[in-house]
């Protein structure tokens, strides 16, 4: 690579180096001054190189080496040039007009304008005031602009990386110190020619101005125009069953979505209504044409978000009963940071690239898309940890309401927005600070709006980047009138142009305490678990004996302290924690203690340091009892519990669900503690109130899943009540449960079942059941997975399973013997499952939906399974949206009731 001073050293190295008489000297000198002069005058040209100066380059290789389809198409680009525009005197530096000409083997033309300061090398990417790039198809060329900053805005699939010719840098002062070969998207150039007098003319370019830092978008392509308040069922809004209130986003509707500040689109069917690249928005799914999208400002990415990372960790183990008897929080989180880094580096991270090699040549182009940001919850950490993007959680869901995070462990955190949006900032922000980056909210309820514009402000004003909403999710909020969505987006657009630039850097470290959790800690979410694992619960204890509620109430009311004092403060982990920066650090201790790190001195506490509570007179207290106490399994668990109240009401927070849509009203919340580790959400509806309504008496009934419903052992239940003023109370409870029945396997399924996609269902009409179908077209499968972690990505409609299996002639249970039943049970169906059994439909299940879709189902087959012969099984699934397919075990069983057998 050329310096700019090696021109100017070489004359005096010569001359150091050379004896001389005095005339030869004098000739020296004066040719020295000239070349000096030279470079000068090059120099102030500008910082690229002479204006005019350019080269031309060709593929050096062979372009019948390429995908059917990009040979078909004629896109291989075969030519290359290069050329310097004019210099250009900016406020702080000096910059110059770069222009770039692609030309494809079909004839098209694609061109590039930059200015910028210098050409990328060893200091790194140049900065880039303008970036401008043409299509031969668009009315005008497209000038990309960043809102807020008004800078250039550059692709994100990364100009440098993928669409920078490699080995063009430095300054390059002639014609020869153009590289002789280049790489550019993946393949070497040679070159051809280079000019001195090329005419870099600076089009009039259409100016696209986006903020990709406050993400507003739509994936539906219905609208829903029902009254307010009439809902569909989850599955009617899933299937589109209620036609007669949806109909089709038109061009009208995607303009106004525009205008509204919708920046985000998905653009399958709306890129048929409206030219979106022409548009102030982000297209994101698309993988053609290439290499257009890889210069393409607008083009978001194939994958745009990793969606919840936490939830599908937390589906994965949990069937495992020896990760949930034995894991710690610290093995816990390396798991899902190590879940994470496994999505990001191939799933996730190479999914553009795994669609784009399908139809076009890549060569050595990096592979991996650059990180994308995490939709999570409570994973913050161990997901930044783990190679995301970013993170932006769900907004009024995180960190919980205060009200439960209180009851939880312990704190007494005022119940206002601002302290649990400082809360949630802190967890997140310090994620962001310390992995260098990006935090945000996302939303996806249009009813909360006016709480979602109020979140959301103040997320922004504190520095978040990623402001998602979700404004078309089908079966949570598709089925939303149409008004709430535009009053959504109308929100979010009146804060994004009330907040001017912000100074980034400064709010990243606007904290000067540190929280610093153990390893695996974490703050939220409300269920009171780690990581939404419903096992990793407060009622553990940690490898010091200490239970897990004792070593986070320390954290809470540490955060409560630094709350009500008004401090900013972030929360950590201690692992990849890079201690800089702060002023005091925090830690919480898994013995019980608490260490203060400030101003050199170290101090161990044997708790946390409680802050001043105001006293606003008596406290709630709760007291409750089983109103139907359980002797086997399955017979009725019902809690009743009574709260006298003191000087304040039930706090109103704890019945925020859905702004108060639903009815009833909760009077406290509480966790069910199961003989198998796991724990369930316990909510007091109020049933009556006595002494004038300062007695309240709730109740809850525990249902009972098919994965628990021969559970035995010991049931523990804290049921806690909280009022106005942040004062709580809690009871315990305690009940011995018997199992209700005996199970035993009769079959083993192999892991290795054959499978096929039906992407236009025709597998009923072809009767892919029939025990004798014929599977020579048919791939394989290993049973339990999603199909899209089995190579088949982003695939959403139907699919087919088959097995076969044998069962032992003594395996048949005894007609004589009891009330036996034989079942085929399934762990979960992502998707609509129907189930064939030796050619005939024996059941289904609906698993497409936001619940059932981790649920168990069971069938009962006794009278259709052939005992001592092979039997068939066949399984179709019909998934929508994300994930699909047989991801969790299915078993054959035997199942003997009312045995009461421990």
């Amino acid at each position: 690579m050329v310096r700019e001073h090696e021109g100017s050293d070489e004359c005096p190295r010569q001359m150091e180096t050379i004896p001389m008489k005095r005339n030869r000297t004098r000739s020296a000198l004066i040719a020295s001054l000239i070349a000096a002069l030279g470079a000068a005058s090059a120099v102030s040209a500008g910082p690229l190189g002479p204006p005019g100066l350019g080269a031309s380059y060709r593929l050096a290789a062979d372009p019948e080496d390429r995908p059917e389809h990009e040979r078909e198409q004629g896109d291989t680009v075969m030519q290359m040039s290069v050329a310097f525009g004019a210099p250009v005197d900016l406020p702080q530096r000096k910059a110059q007009w770069f222009r770039m000409t692609l030309t494809k083997k079909n004839g098209r033309v694609l061109r590039l304008w930059l200015l910028l300061d210098r050409l990328p090398g060893e200091d790194g990417a140049p900065n880039v005031e303008r970036y401008i790039w043409s299509e031969p198809q668009w009315p005008k060329p497209l000038e990309y602009r960043e809102r807020n900053r008004d800078t250039a805005l550059l692709p994100r699939l990364g100009l440098w990386a993928r669409g920078w010719p490699h080995g063009l840098g430095g300054r390059i002062d002639g014609a020869d110190r153009f590289p002789e070969r280049v790489k550019l998207l993946g393949y070497p150039f040679e070159r051809t020619e280079t000019v001195t007098d090329a005419d870099v003319e600076v089009p009039d370019a259409k100016r696209l101005v986006l903020d990709p830092h406050w993400i507003s978008f739509t994936i539906d392509a219905f609208r829903y125009d029902a009254p307010p308040g009439w809902r569909l069922s989850e599955k009617q809004a899933a299937d589109r069953y209620g036609k007669q209130f949806y109909t089709e986003l038109s061009a009208v509707d995607l303009r106004r979505h525009i205008d509204l500040g919708v920046n985000l689109f998905e653009p399958k069917r709306h890129l048929e209504l409206l030219d979106l690249w022409q548009e102030p928005v982000f297209c994101a799914k698309a993988v053609s044409p290439w290499p257009e999208i890889v210069y393409r400002g607008n083009y978001y990415g194939y994958y745009w978000h990793l969606n919840e990372p936490t939830v599908h960790h937390r589906s994965k183990y949990n069937e495992k009963p020896e990760v949930v008897a034995t894991w710690t929080p610290a093995q816990l989180a390396d798991s899902l940071e190590s879940h994470v880094y496994s999505l990001m580096t191939t799933w996730r991270g190479y999914g553009l690239w795994r669609h784009v090699t399908r139809r076009y040549g890549l060569g050595d182009l990096p592979k991996y898309q650059d990180p994308i940001v995490a939709w999570d919850r409570d994973g913050v950490w161990p997901v930044m940890a783990g190679g995301a993007g970013g993170v932006a959680v769900e907004g009024t869901g995180f960190p919980g309401d205060l009200p439960t995070l209180n009851m939880q462990y312990g704190s007494q955190i005022p119940h206002t927005d601002a302290n649990r949006m400082a809360l949630a900032t802190a967890v997140l922000r310090g994620a962001a600070r310390n992995f260098r980056r990006s935090w945000g909210l996302s939303f996806y309820d249009p009813r909360r709006w006016p709480q979602v514009a109020a979140d959301m402000d103040y997320a922004y004003r504190h520095g978040a980047t990623n402001i998602w909403l979700w404004g078309g999710w089908p079966g949570v909020d598709a089925d939303y009138p149409h008004a709430y969505k535009l009053a959504m987006f109308e929100a979010t657009q009146r804060i994004a142009r009330r907040h001017g630039p912000r100074d980034m850097n400064k709010l990243l470290h606007a904290a000067e305490v540190a929280i610093v959790l153990p390893r695996g800690y974490s703050i939220g979410y409300y269920h009171g678990t780690f990581y939404e694992t419903w096992w990793m619960h407060m009622e553990r204890r940690n490898a010091e004996g200490v239970k897990l509620r004792q070593v986070m109430n320390h954290a809470y009311v540490e955060a409560e302290r630094l709350l009500r004092e008004g401090t900013p403060f972030d929360v950590v982990t201690d692992r990849h924690f890079r201690k800089q920066g702060y002023g005091t650090y925090i830690y919480i201790l898994e013995d019980g203690r608490v260490r203060v790190e400030q101003s050199g001195e170290t101090t161990l506490l044997d708790g946390p340091r409680v802050p001043e509570r105001p006293d606003f007179g008596p406290k709630p207290r709760i007291t409750a009892r089983f109103a139907a106490k359980p002797v086997f399994a399955g017979d009725p668990l019902r809690i009743e519990a009574t709260v006298e109240l003191g000087s304040g009401d039930v706090a109103r927070a704890i019945n925020h669900e859905q702004l108060g849509l639903k009815s009833g009203w909760r009077i406290g919340v509480g966790t069910l503690f199961r003989p198998d580790g796991f724990s369930r959400r316990i909510e007091l509806d109020l049933a009556r109130s006595e002494a004038n309504g300062n007695r309240l008496i709730g109740a809850w009934t525990h249902r009972w899943s098919p994965a628990d419903e021969n559970l035995g052992g010991t049931y523990r239940a804290r049921v806690c009540t909280i009022d106005e003023f942040a004062r709580w109370d809690e009871a315990w409870l305690e009940v011995d449960v018997r199992p209700r029945y005996r199970e035993t396997p009769i079959a083993q399924l192999p892991p290795q079942w054959t499978f096929r996609l039906d992407p236009d269902d025709v597998g009923i009409a072809q009767r892919w059941f029939a025990v004798d179908c014929d599977e020579s077209a048919w791939g394989k499968i290993k049973v339990p997975q999603w199909w899209e972690k089995a190579g088949h990505p982003d695939y959403d409609g139907v699919a087919w399973y088959r097995v076969t299996f044998e069962v032992k002639a003594g395996s048949r249970p005894d007609p004589e013997g009891g009330n036996v039943s034989v079942l085929m049970a399934f762990g979960a169906v992502d998707g609509d499952a129907v189930v064939y059994l030796n050619g005939q439909r024996i059941g289904g299940h609906d698993g497409d939906n936001d619940t059932k879709w981790n649920e168990p189902f069971e069938l009962d087959v006794g009278g259709r399974l052939l005992y001592g012969r092979t039997n068939q099984l066949t399984v179709r699934v019909r998934d929508t949206a994300m994930l699909g397919g047989i991801f969790k075990p299915v078993r054959i069983v035997t199942r003997e009731a009312g045995t009461g057998s421990e």
